[in-house]
């Protein structure tokens, strides 16, 4: 079995099969589709130390909201440098300086704002998809309750073709496992200070040409199907 990443980063052949037109849709997404949050944020950080930053950035908003005491609350929580050093050992990354602190506080508070401020619906951090087929057990980044698949993705670039992908693979775990096709898909880059929402129908027939359950029930056909070999 493997990893959703490493299927939504290869098998070119068959995203290509299963989405044709994915890569003009994240064209269309970079150009027009993006919704602008926050600017830019401004850093200083290593560029190898990037993908730790993020990481603690997201265990950080985690460990915040654990606090269970509001948003007040949490946003102080964000803020504070002690915070920040939990979260660092948590992830225990000799990348990470202390003058680094800083940008991982600020991009921790853009995430809480984009999933805990702005969202309609209330959210859940860390969902579950129960494997299928040659993709394991895997973790989302946040789910709503009104069935929103929501993912960051907060590197230096343009959104990419893999991270819809990725989406696409939890959206079809999750109809597998419980019979309902997810209402919705977002993407946020909060360090680029942009997002992409689309409803899961709107975004199948973007990239697919067709009903959101047939995409998804394609994907869960050939995940089924395929074997390491392919």
């Amino acid at each position: 079995m493997i990893s959703e990443t490493r299927f939504a980063k290869r098998y070119n052949s068959l995203w290509r099969i299963l989405t044709p037109t994915m890569e003009l849709f994240v064209r269309k997404a970079n150009l027009r589709l993006s919704n602008r949050n926050f600017p830019e944020l401004q850093t200083r950080s290593l560029p190898g130390s990037r993908a730790d930053i993020n990481r603690i950035s997201f265990q950080l908003l985690a460990n915040g909201i654990s606090i269970g005491a509001g948003p007040a609350k949490c946003t102080e929580y964000l803020r504070s440098m002690e915070g920040v050093a939990k979260a660092a050992a948590s992830i225990n990354s000799a990348s990470i300086r202390e003058d680094d602190y800083r940008e991982i506080s600020d991009l921790s508070l853009r995430m809480h704002r984009q999933l805990f401020i702005l969202q309609k619906s209330p959210v859940f951090l860390d969902p579950s998809y129960p494997g299928c087929g040659i993709i394991n057990t895997c973790h989302g980044d946040a789910i709503t309750e009104d069935l929103k698949l929501i993912e960051l993705k907060d590197g230096d670039r343009p959104f990419r073709a893999y991270e819809f992908r990725q989406l696409v693979i939890y959206a079809a775990l999750h109809m597998n496992s419980t019979g309902t096709v997810p209402s919705a898909l977002e993407v946020i880059n909060s360090r680029r200070g942009t997002s992409v929402t689309l409803s899961m129908e709107a975004f199948a027939k973007e990239v697919a040409g067709q009903p959101a359950y047939d995409l998804l029930e394609e994907v869960i056909r050939i995940i089924s199907e395929l074997t390491l070999s392919a």
